[in-house]
This record gives structure tokens, sequence and C-alpha cells, in this order.
């Protein structure tokens, strides 16, 4: 018997963030999950941590055209926040801990409004931890477990959400009035590693009600009000794309991150050209089922949409 988690430990965070300009961008907070787990063991009381958090940050001041036309950043009061960092943790007694360590900070609506440009920050951690109880989180079952043995497990997840899309029109983009509605699903095979890594391939069907929309100018004369461009809808199969993905999963208790990239082998037209990334947690309610909260990225640089949904998983042969 051994182990299973190591040294893994979540809980809920609260976080307030000062960018030194508050009329245009607020001073936003955010509310959190964070989960941490043992990378390396450095010594006997020094160990080097992955440590991630997700989940909501309100108080932005928004884009408004009239009001606040220079945040061209995020045009939503609430966004979603999500941080990814490595820490050092030095311990000093059994309850106060030094922690030393950068992370990473991205701030985004997933585009269900518009502006969606994001906030990224690159930055460092030192702070000092108390606990308040040193005994171990997890049940005794969870502490250790027989031997692994390497498995395939399957996933099936289905997906949804809401977005908005700026509209190309004489080469600059202008905001759809539309609200436009996302489907999909993955259908994953992954090989289990370890207990707490997996690995593999997913099959990627979408619908994207935004994909390939396109603004028609509407010509007036001189002394003609301008209603602006006809948003067009291309046809249903213009909006149809299925994707093949490579991912990696790192599985901790009640929680599951995980990470892909992949590209659409049948799309219907150039909204879904060049690759997707996408990046996800996962919590379980059952050992087969779990809630999915995911976002997707295009050309690791622009925002596509979110990816709210519920799954499943085929021949899970985890302890819990």
């Amino acid at each position: 018997m051994k182990p299973l988690y190591g040294d893994s430990y979540w809980g809920i965070g609260l976080s307030q963030f000062y960018f030194g300009n508050k009329n245009e961008l607020g001073n936003p907070f955010a509310l959190y999950i964070f989960q941490g787990t043992r990378l390396a063991s450095l010594g006997r009381k020094i160990q080097l941590n992955f440590e991630w958090n997700f989940g909501v940050s309100g108080g932005w001041q928004p884009y408004d055209i009239e009001n606040n036309p220079n945040n061209k950043v995020v045009g939503s009061r609430f966004n979603a926040y999500i941080n990814t960092g490595l820490v050092l943790n030095w311990q000093l007694s059994d309850f106060v801990s030094m922690e030393l360590g950068s992370d990473l900070t991205h701030f985004s609506n997933g585009n269900t409004q518009y502006p969606n440009s994001g906030l990224n920050m690159v930055g460092g951690k030192l702070g000092i931890t108390y606990k308040l109880d040193t005994r171990s989180q997890l049940p005794k079952a969870a502490q250790s477990v027989a031997e692994f043995q390497p498995h395939i497990s399957y996933d099936v997840i289905a997906y949804g959400s809401w977005r908005k899309k700026g509209v190309e029109v004489y080469g600059s983009k202008i905001p759809s009035p539309y609200t436009y509605t996302v489907m999909g699903m993955n259908l994953s095979a992954l090989y289990n590693f370890t207990y707490k890594f997996r690995a593999g391939l997913s099959l990627d069907p979408l619908y994207d009600g935004s994909a390939n929309v396109y603004g028609e100018p509407i010509i007036v004369g001189p002394r003609e009000p301008n209603p602006g461009p006809i948003i067009v809808q291309p046809p249903f199969g213009n909006r149809l794309a299925l994707g093949l993905s490579a991912r990696s999963e790192l599985v901790l208790p009640v929680f599951t991150i995980g990470m892909g990239i992949g590209r659409n082998v049948l799309r219907g037209g150039k909204d879904f050209d060049g690759t997707y990334q996408v990046f996800w947690v996962k919590a379980r309610t059952s050992k087969t089922s779990f809630i999915h909260v995911g976002y997707n990225l295009k050309d690791f640089e622009e925002a596509n949409f979110l990816m709210l949904g519920l799954g499943f998983t085929l021949n899970n042969q985890r302890p819990d």
C-alpha cells in the first residue's frame, strides 16, 4: 500500500486586485476554489507545489461606449478568474510555513459579453501560511491504496454556452447585436498512467452559432441615416465542425484539471481553421459523473467560448 494523493490540499479563497486605474478597470475581487499538490520534495522541510485557482471575479468597470470607451479589455462586471503557479513551501513548524513562487493569472468573460480581450498577468508570491489543523483532510480510505494498474478510461461530456461576436466590416470589427448559442461534446479515450495522471485523444463535435457570420454594409444616400451593417448568418453547415484533440489531466481529490490542443478535421468555414486549445476543471459528483467547466481558445490567443456541461466516466478504476 502507498499514498494516493500525497500532500494534496484544496479550499476556498478570496482575493482583491488593484490595477492603479479604478475609473476604467475598477478594483475587482475574486472568489475561487483553489487546489494544490506536491510535485517534488527538495529536502526534509522544503517541497515544490503546483497550485491552481478557478472562480469568478466581480467589481469591474466594463466597457461603455459613452462612459468608459477606453476599456477594451472587459465588457462585463463579472468575469472568470483563472490562476496557476509553482510555489516553494518551507515548513517552519507543524503549523507555520513560508511560501515563495510565481504564477499566471487570466481574467475573461469567455465572450459572453463584448469586448473580451481579457487581462493576463504574471506575478510573484511571498507569504506565510498558518494551518489551523495539521491532521490530514483526506479520509483514511483515500490515503493509501493498492498498487496502480494502468488502464484506459472513457469520458463523455456534453456542454453548452452562449457568446458574443465581433463582425468584420471594411477591415474593422464591430460588435454583433446578437447572442449566439454554442453546443458541443467531447468523446475521450484516456490512458491512466498513474492514479494522478492520464492522457489521450478526444473527438470533439461542435456547433457554434456565431461561426462565419459576417456584416454587409448598407449603401445609403448622403443625407440618409446609416443604420449600420446587416449581420448575416451562414447556412447551418457552416456552423458545424468536428475536431480531434490530444489531452492530458491531473487527477486530484474531488477536482481534475486538464488541457488539450486540437484541430477541426471537418469544418464548415474559415472560422474553424487553425488550432484550438481547451482548459477545464471537472468536479466529481460521484465515481462516474462530474460537472465540467471549460474554456476554448483559438490559435493560443483568441478567446472562443465557455464550456459549461456534465459528463460521465466509463471504466473508472480510481478507488474513490
